[in-house]
């Protein structure tokens, strides 16, 4: 072997360390930055004419374990799922109201059925008529009202499902999330790695804010 080639593959090696040294500076600075996943370099031995060439630097893995990722993001849509459900029957709760509660849904109906009955055996009874006007009245308004809720509510949910579909299509146009990169590695992180983490936060976030608002509706 040449000085040449001897001091060909001295380089290739030190840069290879230098690499590794870069990237683990790199996880080291990015231990707390969300999203981010351990790297790591991958090496092999290259050959030049059928001698040793040195290392060459395959390129820099991300260490992810996919299945726990796949699980978390499962497990945060449906924690949202969760949270909109109770939401939205909350607030169905209070529009209807429980059964006996003063103004609930249920007791006014009650009430319009006994005004029928009572008119039923006093036709010619003008109070008992004027009752059921009247029951008829509160019950046609506490519908109404729980109508209006219900359109509110369907609109709220339709702005919503917009707003997550906007955001996220304008997170994957092009990611801002920067890693923390050490203070003398200039190629530890790459664009490329820089997507991944981008990447990373934005389907995080939509699994963590992954609701069906409309559903109930």
């Amino acid at each position: 072997m040449s000085i040449a080639k001897a001091l060909n593959n001295a380089v290739s090696g030190l840069t290879a360390t230098a690499r590794g040294t870069e990237t683990v500076a790199s996880n080291l600075a990015n231990i707390m930055t969300p999203g981010y996943a351990r790297r790591e370099v991958t090496q092999s031995a290259q050959t030049l004419g059928g001698y040793g060439g040195g290392v060459r630097i395959d390129g820099i893995s991300r260490a992810v374990n996919a299945t726990l990722v796949a699980e978390s993001r499962l497990a945060q849509s449906g924690s949202a799922d969760a949270r909109t459900r109770l939401d939205f029957l909350s607030q169905m709760g209070d529009i209807v109201g429980l059964p006996g509660e003063e103004g609930a849904l249920s007791t006014i109906l009650g009430e319009f059925t006994n005004a029928l009955q009572a008119a039923a055996t006093r036709p010619d009874d003008e109070l008992r008529l004027a009752g059921v006007v009247d029951a008829a009245e509160r019950l046609a308004e506490r519908l109404n009202a729980a109508s209006g809720a219900v359109q509110d509510a369907r609109a709220a949910a339709d702005r919503a499902i917009e707003s997550e579909v906007a955001t996220i299509n304008t997170k994957s146009g092009g990611t801002s999330v920067t890693p923390k990169v050490y203070q003398h590695s200039t190629t530890t992180i790459t664009s490329g790695t820089l997507l991944f983490t981008g990447r990373t936060l934005l389907l995080a976030d939509a699994s963590a804010n992954a609701q069906d608002p409309g559903h109930f509706l």
